[in-house]
This record gives C-alpha cells, structure tokens and sequence, in this order.
C-alpha cells in the first residue's frame, strides 16, 4: 500500500521536494479539520466515526485534544454511569471537601481543564489543547467501578514524519482519500501560482488545470453523497 506521501505525490503527478513535505503534512491536517467540521454538520450520527474515547483510572487525566462530546464517570456500580458536568479548574478543591456547597459525589461527578501552566477552563482557544488535560472528580478507579470516559473529536494536527504513513492516524478510514484529495488540490494551486509567475509552459498549465478541476469535483462529491444520503434517509 503507497504511504501518504506516494498518494499525493500519484494524484499531483511530481515528487514532493523535501522542502516542502512540512507544507504537504499541514494540508492533510488541514483537510482533516475540514472533513471532520463538515461531515458532523450534514450528519450528526457520524459523529462516531470521528470520535474517540479514553479511559481514566486514575488522578492523571487525559490529553484535551479537541471538541468534548461527553465524559461519564462509574458511580460504583458496573456500567451505571453519571454525566460529568463542567467546573472552572479553580473550583477543583472545594469539589472534593464534604463541607462545601460545591462538593461534587459519585453521583454528580464533574470535570475540569487544567492547562499545564496554570488554570484553563476550554474556552475555545484550541491554540492551547496540546497543553491542557481534563480531570474527572471525584478521581476514577477501576477497582470499585469508578472509570471514568472521555469522549472526544480531536482537532486535528499533521507531522511530517506521518508522511510515511499508509493511513491518518486517528482519522477514519472511509475519508482517507478525501483528506489526500484536500491536499493535493492545495498543492497543485499553489504549484499553478508559481506557474503564473514563473511563464511556466502553457500546456503544463492546461493539464494541471484540468487535474485541479477533476480534484475539486471527486472532493465535493465527497460531501454531496453525504447530504443525497442524509436527506433520503429523512424522507423515508
């Protein structure tokens, strides 16, 4: 199977020069935001595919890494679970003393966002999720069937490393190509800018035009089927 590095590299017809792979990475990451946005706003029961969800056992916490769609936590009893509602991350201590009026149990359990360098309540500054992490009171365990689950769509971030991947780690499968599509099309528009500017030749030109244009179309047909199918399904 190519890595993704060979896919767009088939689909824009040249070698990626090294110096510009970093460029390649951020547009799949991009295309993957893309995707992932557009695909929840025309159909919210896909929002599985592009959910993922840890487990906590313990006082450690998890990564915030993009839009929270639920956290639960054990009550003690197997599989009975209590929704997780959110506190400012100043709160935290007074949600574990008995005697104060922000005392949160088992049974109304909570959550907070702890950035590493001091206090974040996930106001939407996504610039700051590699940095901030999600903590469930009271603390999880999983010896009295007290786990705690966190349920997430990451925002998406793309390394030059991952290039030599086969897949999108973290991504779903099914819009892989979609994501390889993205980026090609920012390739080669940006490949034609140069073009212009360069007195590039004509029948190159022409060729990447028609390439950029087939893209354009396969990409939206992506989200086009997705709305065909959404709609059909409401009508029956």
């Amino acid at each position: 199977m190519l890595t993704l590095e060979e896919q767009v590299e088939k689909l824009v017809g040249f070698d990626i020069p090294d110096g510009d792979k970093g460029k390649v990475a951020h547009d799949i990451g991009q295309g993957c935001q893309e995707i992932s946005n557009r695909m929840r706003q025309l159909d919210h029961m896909d929002m599985d595919s592009f959910t993922f969800t840890t487990e906590i056992t313990d006082r450690a916490g998890v990564p915030y890494t993009g839009d929270i769609i639920s956290i639960v936590r054990e009550n003690g009893v197997k599989g009975k679970f209590e929704v997780c509602t959110p506190i400012p991350p100043h709160d935290r201590y007074l949600a574990t003393d008995t005697d104060s009026l922000k005392f949160r149990s088992k049974y109304n359990p909570a959550y907070y966002i702890l950035h590493k360098n001091g206090e974040y309540d996930g106001d939407g500054d996504t610039s700051m999720t590699a940095r901030a992490s999600i903590y469930i009171i009271p603390t999880p365990n999983s010896s009295n069937n007290e786990r705690g689950w966190v349920s997430q769509v990451p925002h998406y971030s793309f390394e030059v490393a991952m290039l030599l991947f086969n897949e999108i780690p973290f991504f779903p499968p099914k819009y892989n190509y979609a994501a390889v599509l993205y980026a090609a099309i920012q390739i080669l528009e940006r490949r034609l800018v140069n073009f212009a500017v360069e007195d590039e030749d004509d029948e190159m030109v022409v060729i990447m035009q028609e390439a950029l244009k087939n893209y354009k179309t396969q990409y939206d047909e992506v989200f086009a089927f997705k709305g065909a199918d959404k709609k059909q399904q409401g009508q029956q």
